[in-house]
């Protein structure tokens, strides 16, 4: 169930994301085409679908991968200003389809060993056949058990990504668990904190991982998204 950001072999070269067949690619420039609805294990409807050209992760509330969320996330780790040496090893809690991951390989072309956390087993199923598993290693859990047992471990982290979600509820950390990711998070570590909260539940977030010994910066991405940019205090 868990494993070592340091037990397995580094990835194979990055593989391009998945298309669907070319007609349907462009019809979906008129309209979405849903290509497949499943029920998630955690309750929410998952759907995979074509827009513009591209294949869509989503919720009916939200975009999971490769869509809005693609956009967000690429804003954070181009603002983290990301070296390869930050790319030792990898953590991203909320998998989904693996838009980070193909962002990171698609920017970097060294070494990296990236643990994908995913707590429903649909979503990783979905992420299998039409996304992005490609170099990463895959743990079906949930992401605060995952961060119990990394801290017992005394695992090591140089970039994390909390990209937690159940539809467009993203109910973020305890004060107790931005302890165990200060913990987990290598001296000069990163940590991109993406959320849909409202200013004062953000505002805890941070406050809650400066009390961790993390300092954070608040970044506001199109009209619904906020990233928390952290690193430990100097």
């Amino acid at each position: 169930m868990f494993g070592s950001p340091y037990d397995f072999a580094m990835p194979a070269a990055p593989k391009e994301i998945k298309k669907a067949p070319f007609w349907k690619r462009l019809l979906s420039y008129a309209w979405p085409l849903v290509l497949e609805r499943r029920k998630g294990e955690l309750g929410h409807e998952l759907e995979v679908l074509v827009y513009h050209g591209r294949l869509h992760l989503d919720t009916r509330e939200v975009n999971y991968s490769f869509g809005d969320l693609h956009t967000v996330m690429k804003t954070g780790l181009d603002r983290l200003k990301l070296a390869p040496s930050d790319m030792e090893s990898v953590l991203i809690l909320g998998y989904g389809g693996g838009s980070v991951a193909q962002l990171l390989h698609q920017r970097f072309s060294g070494d990296m060993a990236i643990v994908g956390v995913e707590k429903d087993p649909v979503v990783l199923e979905l992420c299998h056949k039409w996304f992005y598993p490609y170099g990463v290693k895959l743990v079906q859990s949930d992401a605060g058990e995952y961060l119990a047992k990394a801290v017992e471990q005394q695992w090591k982290y140089t970039l994390i990504v909390s990209d937690v979600f159940i539809d467009a509820d993203g109910p973020g950390w305890s004060a107790a668990e931005w302890l165990q990711l200060a913990r987990i998070l290598a001296p000069g570590g990163r940590i991109l904190f993406n959320s849909m909260m409202d200013g004062k539940a953000l505002n805890q977030q941070a406050q809650w991982a400066l009390e961790a010994g993390l300092e954070s910066q608040t970044l506001p991405v199109g009209e619904r998204n906020s990233l928390l940019l952290l690193r430990q205090k100097n």
